[in-house]
């Protein structure tokens, strides 16, 4: 379901992106829900010769699926794919921090920049559209990194066609070959439906973009022998034996797990200190080496197990890690210290549910191998995330009374003002703006059948699913906000842009006036501080929507 405020944000990133007519056709399907051409053209009153160009952009660009039927083909709006464009300066950033040479970090910011424009694109058109003084040999080693971590993926037919549609035809085949006609289905019957189905469509998808074959690497890689002395096997992709005509797009979940990485390490590093971030940080870079056959998810709960040998090697210097930490032994190295840091993030020292609660890895048995509890730290983060909320737009008060009432449960008014310390004046007022905003809700539970209001128990609880939407909602409204408030500033100043604009100024910049200049950084102050606003309230959607560890953990099979 998409709110009234996503519609509005994506009906401004299209035309931020792609013009006015764009932005009419995707956001009249977006209202609308699934229409034909015809009725796209009649409610947008567009001509349908326009509308066809703008659902060829949109389908280019990944923001548009289609469905054909045996009368006609319908279309609908990919919202989560829209809304993703405001990451695109995030995964740019992210592809070049991942190449330590200048000329390759360069070529991946390059690279990912021209597809992220383009849509999708074949190899030998990327190589086309590529910097003339950047060689042929690089940009092949870059682009068959990006294949080999998943950062590019196969763009195929069925990633154009709703998952909406795949999931229903399935569970209509499951529901057919298990069960008679006759049987009556109960919810954990029709649960178990939904996730066979759900389990059936990402397999398809990862095995026609290429992601999975039967002996459990992508389609274009192949094992080569290694020349270590272990002689294990390394995967690798040939670019050689994959399609001319295979078109590669951007992987937007390959990026989202490196920015739920950094929101870990981040969570670690305000947990305890620094250096505790820092050998979070290595485990996390642990995992994604030890899974180079499938992919990581935003949704994973768990990660696979990791040894402390694996993270060594991106473990920082000894002497900084001696910073966070002070050992009784005098004698002690990087594997002490990461032994005593590791039994720190997994809350040894701490046993029980309220330990399980708190910690960042998990120990398997008795070796000194570590799974990183993806849900239940993604679950802090979202709890630190609505008490900082709550509290910036009602104040401390209503922060208290919030978290309240998700540690005890059900509460009346009286309870919660005995609790939280606070008058029934202050309880009352405070309650209220909090129902008004969908962070409460109230349950009535009536002594007797006639339902007296005096012979009734008014209990207060949240409804985390519903208080997440509601603080999307508004998150979204404020992105909407940031980029209206850009476009706004651009055009107060649009003389003074206009005039640098010109040839002879771009060659010159000395014959701008100073007046003029000074309104050029003033405008770039403005732009820059915006930016980082839009970053952050998008940092927090991402939290709220994807992120696993709560009920409103969501996971888009179309991505």
């Amino acid at each position: 379901m998409v709110t009234k405020e996503a519609s509005r944000l994506c009906g401004i990133i299209l035309e931020n992106d792609f013009g006015a007519v764009v932005a009419k056709v995707g956001q009249t399907v977006l209202e609308y829900g699934r229409l034909p051409l015809p009725l796209i053209s009649r409610y947008a009153e567009i001509r349908a010769k326009q509308v066809r160009a703008a659902l060829l952009i949109l389908i280019q660009h990944n923001c548009m699926w289609h469905c054909q039927t045996d009368n006609d083909e319908f279309f609908e709006t990919n919202a989560d794919e829209i809304l993703a464009r405001i990451r695109f300066g995030r995964y740019i950033r992210y592809a070049i921090d991942s190449y330590k040479d200048k000329l390759e970090s360069r070529c991946a910011g390059e690279m990912i920049t021209t597809v992220l424009l383009n849509g999708k694109l074949r190899s030998g058109d990327i190589f086309e559209r590529m910097p003339a003084d950047i060689d042929e040999t690089t940009m092949k080693k870059v682009l068959v990194q990006f294949l080999n971590t998943a950062a590019f993926t196969k763009s195929t037919p069925i990633m154009h066609v709703s998952p909406r549609d795949k999931t229903l035809l399935y569970e209509k085949e499951i529901k057919d070959t298990t069960y008679k006609k006759s049987d009556i289905l109960g919810p954990k019957d029709i649960k178990k439906i939904k996730e066979l189905a759900q389990a059936r469509l990402l397999q398809e998808l990862q095995v026609e973009r290429g992601e999975v074959l039967e002996d459990g690497t992508r389609a274009g890689m192949k094992r080569k022998k290694s020349s270590s002395k272990r002689g294990e096997d390394v995967i690798t992709f040939d670019l050689t034996h994959s399609k001319e005509n295979a078109y590669f797009r951007v992987n937007y979940e390959h990026y989202n797990v490196r920015l739920r990485n950094r929101l870990i390490a981040a969570e670690a590093a305000k947990r305890w200190n620094e250096q505790s971030g820092l050998i979070m940080e290595a485990f996390l870079r642990a995992t994604e080496e030890t899974k180079k056959d499938t992919q990581n998810h935003v949704h994973d709960t768990i990660s696979e197990l990791v040894a402390i040998h694996q993270v060594a090697k991106y473990i920082p210097q000894e002497n900084t890690l001696k910073k966070g930490i002070v050992l009784s032994n005098k004698e002690n190295n990087v594997q002490k210290l990461v032994a005593e840091y590791c039994q720190i993030l997994s809350s040894q020292d701490f046993p029980g549910p309220a330990g399980a609660s708190t910690r960042f890895l998990q120990k398997a048995g008795s070796s000194k191998e570590y799974h990183v509890c993806y849900e239940t730290v993604c679950a802090r983060i979202k709890r630190s995330l609505v008490d900082s909320l709550v509290k910036e737009q009602f104040g401390d008060e209503a922060a208290r009374i919030i978290n309240i009432v998700l540690e005890k449960g059900k509460l009346e008014e009286k309870h919660i003002s005995t609790i939280g310390l606070l008058s029934m004046k202050e309880t009352r007022e405070t309650i209220g703006k909090l129902q008004t905003s969908g962070l409460l809700q109230l349950q009535e539970v009536p002594k007797s059948a006639d339902r007296a209001v005096h012979r009734t128990f008014y209990l207060w609880y949240v409804d985390l699913p519903k208080a997440y939407l509601g603080l999307s909602a508004k998150l979204y409204k404020t992105i909407a906000n940031l980029i209206e408030r850009k476009q706004r500033e651009r055009k107060i100043r649009a003389d003074v842009l206009a005039r640098a604009d010109r040839k002879d100024v771009r060659e010159d910049s000395s014959l701008l006036a100073k007046s003029d200049k000074d309104r050029l950084e003033e405008l770039k102050h403005i732009i820059e501080l915006l930016d980082v606003a839009i970053l952050r309230s998008d940092a927090a959607t991402f939290v709220l929507r994807d992120l696993p560890g709560g009920p409103s953990s969501q996971f888009s099979i179309g991505e």
